[in-house]
């Protein structure tokens, strides 16, 4: 599936109930900012894909070392204000976005990562 098929699945689940959505799918983030979903997608689906664990901890522990330590907002000590802020979209939806990328490797066995 295209990269454009995962993000109108998830912006169809998740962007209408994103806090910094309008309720509609919108996004009300700065004009500077762009989603850290959206941003880091190819990198997302790549480590759900690698994983096939019941536990939300691998992926979590996936997430980090894969997409969190190329965020600009992760200092080098691991440390990210804007995920301890509860302001990384991303961390927030996280469990969401596994289900759907999940669901979409379900429904076709042939999706590979992107």
């Amino acid at each position: 599936m295209p990269i454009d098929g995962y993000w109108q699945k998830i912006q169809s689940r998740i962007c209408k109930r994103c806090v910094d959505g309008d309720g509609y799918g919108n996004c009300h983030l700065p004009g500077t900012e762009e989603c850290s979903l959206r941003h880091y997608l190819p990198d997302i689906i790549k480590t759900v894909s690698e994983i096939r664990e019941e536990k939300i901890d691998a992926y979590v522990a996936r997430l980090r070392k894969n997409v969190c330590a190329v965020c600009e907002d992760q200092t080098a000590d691991l440390v990210c204000q804007k995920r301890n802020r509860l302001e990384c979209a991303l961390d927030r939806y996280y469990p969401l976005v596994i289900d759907i990328i999940e669901t979409i490797r379900e429904d076709d066995p042939h999706v590979h990562a992107v």
